[in-house]
């Protein structure tokens, strides 16, 4: 490798640095937690709504996993009844990257998470460990709008759900531009210790033939 051929790619990786942490500073997933606007029981969630009306508020119950502060359960009423049904909320995003978005979710009783009309999670049967735990699941949005729909059946009251840990999966743009300046680094090292070889052994061979 030549010394003009490193300059010419370090120039070249400068210019692709600067684009991808403009790159990666732009991109943004606009997803929200369940229940962040409202640590009180019966506070209405604005970023969910009941399709067909109605907006989800925030519900307690002690058999759940704990609220924290970066999600609550919510329902469609302040105690979780009538139940006995499957529903199905509903919430709009906007993406400008497809990278992989994460979540965990739990629901009392069980039920899927559809992204764009796609399944992308499901809870199966009547079991607590839909509720008591979260559980992960992943997703790659479209560009731009996006929808997001919870389908929840209930076998008996109360009903809930909860959505938290929302965050990208894949090294941002300008973290891959770090790791290939990384290689150019050990490259360039590499470099200059064939270059210190090549002048010790030329230094060698001329103190040998003056000798």
């Amino acid at each position: 490798m030549r010394l003009s051929s490193l300059i010419r790619g370090f120039a070249a990786l400068g210019f692709l640095t600067a684009v991808c942490a403009a790159t990666g500073a732009q991109a943004s997933v606009t997803l929200f937690n369940t229940g962040v606007d409202g640590p009180n029981t019966g506070a209405i969630d604005p970023n969910y709504s009941l399709v067909g009306g109605g907006s989800a508020v925030t519900y307690y119950n002690p058999a759940y996993i704990a609220d924290t502060s970066t999600s609550r359960w919510v329902s469609y009423s302040v105690d979780g009844y009538p139940g006995n049904s499957t529903v199905e909320f509903v919430t709009s995003f906007t993406a400008d990257s497809i990278a992989l978005v994460s979540g965990l979710w739990g629901a009392d009783n069980f039920g899927k998470i559809l992204v764009n009309g796609v399944q992308v999670a499901e809870l199966d049967g009547t079991v607590y460990e839909n509720f008591n735990q979260l559980h992960p699941f992943s997703f790659s949005p479209h560009l731009g709008l996006n929808t997001l729909v919870v389908q929840l059946t209930d076998t008996g009251p109360p009903t809930a759900f909860r959505i938290d840990g929302f965050a990208g999966a894949v090294p941002e743009a300008s973290t891959w531009a770090m790791m290939i300046l990384g290689f150019f680094g050990i490259g360039f090292v590499a470099y200059r210790r064939k270059i210190i070889g090549i002048g010790a052994a030329s230094g060698l061979a001329v103190n040998i033939g003056l000798s």
